[in-house]
């Protein structure tokens, strides 16, 4: 279980296996995902000023970093690599995704 703070809201993140449980302040259940992934090492959750939420895990054994988006879709068909962590940000149109590779800070960018 995992506990995110964004701005004034926070978030509860559950998981079960593959299956990620995202609850709000309110303890209503905000979005339900099932990922494929060998092992969940990390989470971050980013909601943009339209409500939508995307959500970054890091495979802990493949280290590979998979985005999903507001309609639990997989964002990202390149391979992000990264390990331990993942924070998603936007830049205008773009998405933002910084994790650390070997102790070096990494950051994506997606159109």
């Amino acid at each position: 279980m995992n506990l995110i703070k964004q701005e004034q809201e926070s978030y509860i993140i559950c998981k079960s296996g593959n299956n990620l449980i995202i609850i709000n302040q309110l303890n209503e259940i905000v979005k339900s995902i099932e990922v494929d992934c060998a092992n969940i090492e990390s989470i971050s959750l980013y909601k943009n000023y339209l409500e939508d939420i995307y959500i970054a895990i890091v495979d802990g054994i493949n280290n590979n970093i998979y985005i999903y988006d507001n309609d639990n879709q997989l964002i990202n068909n390149d391979q992000l690599e990264g390990e331990t962590l993942a924070k998603i940000n936007w830049k205008k149109s773009d998405l933002l995704i910084t994790t650390l590779i070997d102790d070096y800070i990494i950051q994506y960018q997606k159109k």
